[in-house]
Parts: C-alpha cells; sequence; structure tokens
C-alpha cells in the first residue's frame, strides 16, 4: 500500500492484519486510493465523559463497531485495504487503537499481546493512559495493553460473547430512567445505582425504589443485594421480596477495610444466584469491591480488573481506589479458590467462527516492547502508565490534562452543599448539556435529559387527568401542562412495572436496525470525514436517538401517562388505588 498521506501521518502507519487492516492518525483527512478505503473511526463512536474521562469505549460501542468494520470487509472486494484513522488528538487516537485490537482478538484471534505489539508501530508519540471519573487530577493512568488484555480475558470467560450481546438491551437499562444497571460477569455480578425508599425526582435526577428492581432481579436469578452505601432505604423490601441483603458500608470516594473485602468475596461465593451492588452511584466502592472479587476468582490483574469493569459501567473506580486495587492484587490471590472451568470451545471459533488470518510471524515479544508485566504470585510492578506525578505531564499535550504537583482531590471530601462524590456523579448524569454530535455509536455515561430543573424533592402521585407533582411547599403541577421538551419519557409504551421493555421480553438473539442517528446540528464543526462511503446495505446498525430527538411524542394530544418510564407502578402507583 503507497503511503500517499505519510506526511500528513500522526505517528506511524500499524499494520493489523496484512494487506487487509491498518490503523494509523492524521493531521488531515486522507483521500481514497484505488485499492484503499479510509474509515474515519471519529465519525462513528463517541464517549460522553464525567470529568476529563475519555475512555475505553463501552461494550456496545465495541460491539456494534466491530460488527460495522467486518460487514464492510464483506461488501469490498478481497483486494480493498482498510486504514482505519482518527484525527490527530491523543484521546481519539488511543481509544480507536482500542476499536481496532478489540476488533483483531474477537474477528481474528489474535491474542491480546500480538495486537499490542502491532498497534505499537503506530509510535511515536506513545499512546496516553485512560484516566479515572475523577473531580480532579489523575493520579494513574490505565494503559492500552492492559485494556486489551481485559478483553480477552472477558472473551476467554464468555463475559463478552458475540453471538450472544444484546447492544439494545445493554443501551436501554444504562440509562438511569431504565435502572442504571450494568452486567459486570453475566448472570452473577450487577453494578446499579443505590435505590431510595421511595421512587422520586430531585434536580432532575430519577431515583428508584426498590420495589423497581425486583420483576428483573427475579427474572435473571439475581438473589443477593449488597449495599456500600449509608441506609437510605429499608432493606426489609428487598427481604420480603425474598432476597438476600448485606450491608458493607464505607465511606464515599474511599478504600474498603481488609475485612470489608473478606466479606464482600465471601458473600459473593456463598450466593446461591446472582449479586447486584450498589453504593451511592454505583461507580467507585461498587466497582473497587467487584475488581477485589475478580482477581480473587478469575486470576486477572488489577489492572485488567479495573479496564473491563470500566468498559461494562463507564466510570468506575475511581481516584485513590485505583492503586488500592494495585497494592491488594497480591492479597487477592491468596484468597483464590480453583479457576472456573474452561469454555469447551476455543475463543477463537467463539466468534462467528472466524478462522485466524494469515500473518507473518511478530519479529518481537510483548517483553521488547518494555511492558512491565504484573505476576500473579508477586507485588505488582509499575506499569508503563505508572508514573511519578511530575513525570505524568510528559504523557499529555494540549488535548489531555497533565497532572499537576498537590493539584489531587480529596475524593472522600464533602462541598459545601453537603454533596460526596456519589451526589457529584449523580448530578452530572442528570445535567450533563446536551452533547452536538453526529456519532454512529455512543458510549454514554447514563445521561438523562432533565426531567425538570428545580432543586426541591418532589413526589409523584396521579389522577384522572394525568400525573401530578407536589413539592414539599405544597405546590402542586399537572405534568400534561409542562412543555413536552421538559419531561423524560420512554420511547417504548410500558404496560406493567417491569424493567424489561416490551421487544426484549421474549428475545432470543441482539437485532439491528438500520438507520443511523438524527443529525442534530445543520452545521456539525469542522471535522475530518473520508473523501467515499461504505454501500448503505452494509451498514446495519442503530442506536436509540440522542437527546430525545425521535421521542415518541409527537402532539400535546398524546396521553403523556401511557409514556412513562418504566418504573409507572413504583414511581406513580397503581390508578385506583389510594
Amino acid at each position: 500500500m503507497a503511503p500517499a498521506t505519510k506526511d500528513h501521518l500522526y505517528g506511524n502507519l500499524a499494520v493489523i492484519i496484512p494487506n487487509k487492516l491498518y490503523f494509523a492518525s492524521y493531521h488531515d483527512a486522507p483521500e481514497d486510493e484505488d485499492d484503499t478505503y479510509y474509515l474515519y473511526i471519529d465519525e462513528d463512536v463517541h464517549y460522553d465523559p464525567f470529568y476529563t474521562d475519555f475512555g475505553p469505549l463501552n461494550q456496545s460501542v465495541i460491539y456494534r463497531f466491530s460488527l460495522m468494520l467486518n460487514k464492510a470487509f464483506e461488501a469490498m472486494t478481497r483486494n480493498t485495504k482498510v486504514v482505519a484513522y482518527t484525527k490527530a488528538c491523543p484521546k481519539a487516537r488511543v481509544n480507536g487503537a482500542c476499536l481496532i485490537g478489540c476488533y483483531a482478538i474477537a474477528f481474528y484471534g489474535l491474542t491480546a499481546d500480538k495486537v499490542y505489539i502491532k498497534l505499537k508501530m503506530a509510535e511515536p508519540p506513545h499512546f496516553v493512559g485512560f484516566r479515572d471519573a475523577a473531580m480532579g487530577e489523575p493520579t494513574y493512568l490505565l494503559h492500552i495493553h492492559d485494556v486489551l488484555k481485559a478483553f480477552e480475558k472477558a472473551l476467554k470467560y464468555k463475559w463478552m460473547d458475540f453471538n450472544r450481546f444484546d447492544p439494545d438491551e445493554y443501551e436501554y437499562y444504562e440509562k438511569v430512567e431504565n435502572g442504571d444497571f450494568n452486567w459486570i460477569i453475566p448472570n452473577k455480578i450487577l453494578s446499579f445505582c443505590g435505590p431510595h425508599n421511595k421512587s422520586y425526582i430531585e434536580n432532575g435526577y430519577l431515583y428508584h425504589a426498590p420495589e423497581t428492581y425486583f420483576e428483573y432481579f427475579r427474572r435473571h436469578n439475581v438473589t443477593t443485594i449488597i449495599r456500600l452505601n449509608r441506609k437510605i432505604y429499608d432493606a426489609q423490601k428487598f427481604v420480603q421480596a425474598g432476597f438476600d441483603h448485606h450491608d458493607l458500608f464505607f465511606i464515599d470516594g474511599s478504600t474498603p477495610s481488609e475485612e470489608i473485602v473478606k466479606r464482600f468475596i465471601s458473600i459473593v461465593d456463598n450466593s446461591l444466584g446472582g449479586v447486584a451492588i450498589h453504593c451511592k452511584a454505583g461507580l467507585g466502592r461498587t466497582g473497587t469491591l467487584i475488581a477485589c472479587w475478580m482477581m480473587k476468582h478469575f486470576r486477572i490483574t488489577a489492572q485488567e480488573s479495573m479496564a473491563w469493569i470500566r468498559i461494562c459501567r463507564p466510570g468506575s473506580v475511581i481516584g485513590p481506589q485505583q492503586q488500592f486495587l494495585i497494592d491488594k492484587q497480591q492479597w487477592c490471590a491468596e484468597q483464590r479458590s480453583p479457576l472456573p472451568a474452561k469454555t469447551s470451545s476455543s475463543r477463537r471459533k467463539q466468534v462467528f467462527n472466524r478462522s485466524p488470518s494469515t500473518s507473518p510471524t511478530c519479529p518481537t515479544t510483548a517483553a521488547t516492547c518494555a511492558i512491565s508485566r504484573t505476576p500473579l504470585n508477586g507485588s505488582a510492578t509499575a506499569r508503563p502508565s505508572t508514573l511519578p506525578r511530575h513525570l505524568l505531564r510528559s504523557h499529555f499535550n494540549n488535548n489531555c490534562t497533565p497532572v499537576r504537583n498537590g493539584d489531587t482531590h480529596d475524593e472522600t471530601a464533602i462541598d459545601e452543599y453537603g454533596h460526596t462524590q456519589g451526589d457529584r456523579l449523580l448530578a452530572i448524569k442528570a445535567n450533563r448539556k446536551l452533547i452536538t454530535t453526529t456519532a454512529k455509536f455512543s458510549s454514554p455515561t447514563t445521561p438523562i435529559k432533565p426531567m425538570a430543573v428545580v432543586q426541591e424533592r418532589r413526589s409523584v402521585v396521579t389522577n384522572g387527568n394525568g400525573p401530578i407533582v407536589t413539592t414539599p411547599n405544597g405546590v402542586s403541577r399537572n405534568l400534561l401542562s409542562k412543555p413536552i421538551s421538559r419531561v423524560t419519557v420512554s420511547s417504548t409504551q410500558i404496560q406493567s412495572s417491569s424493567l424489561l421493555p416490551r421487544n426484549h421480553q421474549h428475545r432470543t438473539s441482539p437485532t439491528l436496525r438500520t438507520r443511523p442517528y438524527p443529525i442534530q446540528s445543520a452545521t456539525p464543526t469542522k471535522r475530518l470525514t473520508p473523501t467515499k462511503t461504505l454501500p448503505s446495505s452494509t451498514i446495519a446498525y442503530d442506536l436509540r436517538p440522542r437527546n430525545g430527538t425521535a421521542s415518541a411524542i409527537t402532539s400535546a394530544r398524546v396521553d403523556l401517562v401511557r409514556t412513562l418510564p418504566p418504573n409507572t407502578a413504583a414511581l406513580v402507583g397503581r390508578r385506583g388505588k389510594k
């Protein structure tokens, strides 16, 4: 392949699959050639941050992008080469490299080590590390090699199964109004936002009562609930519904004691079914304890556990919790039970039965790439992303936030409004500004459109004329009298209190839809774009319209009560019942 745009390269061209797939970054958009198609990754993916976090992209994005790329290859002639590229931005570059690496692991059977070696050909500059969702400057950066190894382990243990994963279901339940939860280990570990005693709306965020989750948990054999935050709902609601409930409180933004970790591991190991874990936002404390159990049970490193949990639930494991997991890796190794049984089929045959491509033997190994390995039976060693704080600045340029000495934020601090880390993260989910983007695949951190911009807590009741909101001051408002654009509703009409969407109740396999996102802006900002597009028949994908641009409500005559979110029974109550 002739390097026609070599002068515009940001870094170098990396050969992923010889004569077929390449990865690069460009300052200017390259032009397609007779035998080469340039695929602009940044046009297809998007990540919505909490603060200055930027990845890795979530399960649904990895799945949809991989299938799109695979279908593109099927539609092209045999001799056509694809150069998947990003703009000259360190953050976009490492996200794009992760996507291409995951695709090569899933569809061509390459190991994470070999994929990383191939991607490293694109350096210099070096790939930047992924930071956490902390408010302050990062104290630890997660290396791309760890993310690839986590994805490789996910395929091995079938945490990610391309033949069974349902992106529509993933995107539905990660939304706040639909439950705000994600499976980390299918059928075993679920992470979710902490329930409240009653369903209500506060500062635009919809809080769910325990009853909201009962039907879904029973349907998916979740038998145990673990609460890590202070008591803000009556645990007897879960107990009386037939669930086991445990309290393992520790301070928001902090790290757990050894006794708490031991109790958590014991509870999970002895649970007869799935375990649902929550703190306030279901991110920091929840992700930390889940990572401890994963290190103990699956023989993976702290970095790999953090990477996979963030792929499943973006924003998990925050601030000092990262170093805590690295320090606890050896201790968790000593708690191990025998390894779980390996799957009967090989990882290479798991995904669409694709055989590995024929490619020359790599002339090097991961060791020659200066990758410090973390031994399972030894203390955690420093990764390339674990640098003295005064050196972390060199990992970033103008597009990334440097680390300044003495400028870290205490993640356990309570601000002047009495808000903890979890409160701030929940507020971001509710009040994030709408982002104008034409990306086809989005990696949201469960953003929702604010239901109303108010500061007081509101309870919700209903009468024959529609739902009535009553504030603590005694002021009653009919939601039907409010502008439709200010009310968040589900685009699917739900007839029961089940969290399960109607079109998912009997689904047996993922269904890809056929339309991309609607354009959010008539004049998007200037961006790199490919000069040739793929045939429309090769792009079979669709996500739900972002930011409510294609709501089911089209006129004020629609009965808004029939389009309430799926937790209607818990939020509104049954009609005719006082």
